[in-house]
């Protein structure tokens, strides 16, 4: 969302305590930028209520899947970071649990959305770097 989350907040405070900033570089995912996707999901509500249809599973997301080093790049560019370095952090870190790949795929969700008229999703990158 717009004032950050866990993961932005942690490569941020990563990078202003002097960096580098470690990342568990092999977990993959599809961040989807949340002021979009609430969006999406109120036209979503609104089609339904109309009497609309949609399938019965959907998978919104908004722009490309990226590794957490990926992410992380984006972030520390869009701040004025692009000096500190991302390194990849040990699995066995984790606090948490996570799997190293949780990306959707988003292609047949998108194809209904646009053909019913949703609003599209921002692509994560353009929304991290302030474009609209």
């Amino acid at each position: 969302g717009a004032e950050g989350g866990p993961f932005a907040d942690y490569v941020l405070r990563q990078a202003r305590d002097g960096g580098p900033v470690a990342v568990f570089s092999q977990q993959r995912s599809r961040p989807t930028w949340l002021p979009t996707l609430a969006e999406w999901l109120i036209a979503l509500a609104d089609h339904l209520a109309a009497g609309g249809t949609a399938p019965p599973l959907l998978h919104p997301a908004g722009g490309p899947a990226a590794s957490r080093a990926d992410w992380a790049r984006v972030l520390l560019d869009a701040s004025g970071c692009a000096d500190v370095a991302v390194v990849g952090q040990e699995p066995g870190a984790q606090i948490a649990r996570r799997p190293d790949d949780s990306r959707l795929d988003a292609a047949a969700t998108q194809r209904w959305s646009d053909s019913v008229g949703l609003p599209p999703l921002l692509d994560w990158r353009q929304a991290i770097r302030g474009g609209s």
